[in-house]
């Protein structure tokens, strides 16, 4: 998934101003992707639509190299239990699977809808799915998230795949990538 067609300049500029109407871009993380996809000179004419200050050291982003180089920070923030940091990282994916056009468009529609859907807990299948589509092969990054019932989740794990801890009496519940010595345990019973 090397080559796409991405959003032209002026796709780009109707979707910020679309977004902006709205006003549904409540951290302006989309607004933000968004400004920073155009080139340099259009963002220098646009960028008091999202922002009170110009912002500093504009680079322009490419769409496959954000969505590769933001997806461990992404699973970081939700393996920490950081609800509004896991939600801003979805916002980013959006915009950054918007801006690879049509080419992507069914991705794009299905990550939306599974938004509403597949959220819990904090993001993790969403970004799992990510991870999967554009094959980006995340280190494993492995936590159990208490507020989710102890449930262990993981970048290199299959969330279809998980089973019972197997401890007697442990609730937690384990991804097939978590193992030791070949036995599942979760992260508090394997110390």
């Amino acid at each position: 998934m090397d080559t796409y067609s991405p959003r032209s300049t002026e796709e780009i500029i109707a979707r910020i101003k679309e977004i902006q109407s709205r006003k549904d871009d409540l951290f302006g993380v989309r607004s933000y992707r968004l400004l920073f996809a155009l080139p340099e000179e259009d963002m220098i004419q646009h960028w008091k639509i999202c922002f009170s200050e110009k912002p500093e050291d504009y680079k322009r982003e490419k769409p496959l190299e954000q969505i590769s180089s933001y997806i461990e920070f992404a699973y970081s923030k939700a393996g920490d239990g950081r609800g509004l940091s896991a939600s801003r990282s979805l916002e980013h994916f959006t915009e950054l699977l918007w801006l690879l056009g049509d080419d992507f468009t069914d991705k794009y529609e299905e990550f939306v809808d599974a938004k509403e859907n597949e959220y819990s807990p904090y993001g993790w299948p969403l970004l799992y799915r990510i991870d999967r589509w554009f094959n980006l092969n995340t280190p494993p990054i492995c936590t159990a998230i208490e507020s989710d019932g102890g449930q262990c989740y993981c970048s290199a794990g299959d969330p279809d795949k998980r089973s019972v801890c197997a401890t007697e009496g442990c609730p937690c519940i384990i991804c097939d990538h978590c193992t030791n010595d070949g036995i599942r345990y979760c992260e508090g019973c394997s110390k």
